[in-house]
């Protein structure tokens, strides 16, 4: 089916950008996106046109939202430009790049794995882990493998998930699984909270911390002191 977006999109940008680490291109230009239980291929047709391969309404009620179509780049990027120089380089240097939607638990996961990692290596750990604990479905005529369900992730060993190149970040994974898997994490009640009580929630997750560069942070586990680096899903 053919759709039209009249707004900033360049899917190559939102592949490359670091927000999602399952978003895959074949050799025909075609994009795949994953969340939840869907699988969406995506293609650009024309300037503002876009070949999608799920019907109109799974469209306007899933991926319209995902792909934060509701909100105007090119308008924001309008009234902004010209006050700033270095903020016209970066709006110039992002552009088409938007913020997606994801799910939260995949967020949060993907993001302790990504600590002292880049997208590439982040991208095979996050693979491995969708191999090994995720649900394979068949799509288009591949088989794909969704995200791993909290539960799923919860009743696996250390050694399960060192196997898919977590390393250290293994046990961080495992506690955030359980976590969300017991109900101690409530993702869906973020979304009713402010920046700051969100912030101030995850940071309470083991492997969750204030900042990537230049910070270190000590965690309690086992009466043991570990310093790690630590990133926050947001």
């Amino acid at each position: 089916m053919r759709i039209e977006i009249k707004d900033d999109l360049d899917l190559e940008k939102i592949k490359e950008s670091g927000q999602a680490f399952r978003i895959s291109k074949d050799d025909k230009g075609v994009f795949r996106f994953i969340t939840g239980g869907d699988v969406l291929y995506i293609s650009k047709a024309g300037k503002d046109a876009c070949e999608i391969s799920c019907s109109k309404d799974k469209w306007d009620s899933l991926w319209h939202d995902y792909f934060d179509l509701d909100r105007n780049y090119s308008g924001l990027r309008d009234e902004l430009r010209g006050k700033n120089r270095f903020i016209d380089e970066c709006m110039e240097y992002g552009k088409g790049i938007r913020i997606l939607r994801q799910d939260p638990f995949e967020m949060l996961i993907t993001f302790i794995i990504s600590q002292r990692k880049n997208i590439p290596a982040i991208s095979a750990s996050v693979e491995k882990l969708c191999e090994s604990f995720g649900k394979r479905i068949s799509s288009e005529g591949e088989d794909v493998f969704l995200f791993p369900t909290p539960e799923a992730l919860a009743r696996a060993t250390d050694d399960e998930l060192k196997a898919c190149s977590l390393g250290y970040r293994a046990p961080y994974v495992a506690c955030a699984a359980r976590m969300v898997s017991d109900g101690e994490l409530d993702l869906e009640a973020l979304y009713t909270m402010s920046d700051e009580e969100v912030f101030d929630r995850l940071i309470k997750v083991y492997g969750v911390g204030k900042k990537v560069n230049g910070s270190r942070g000590c965690l309690d586990r086992k009466s043991h002191r570990r310093k790690v680096r630590r990133r926050v899903p947001l």
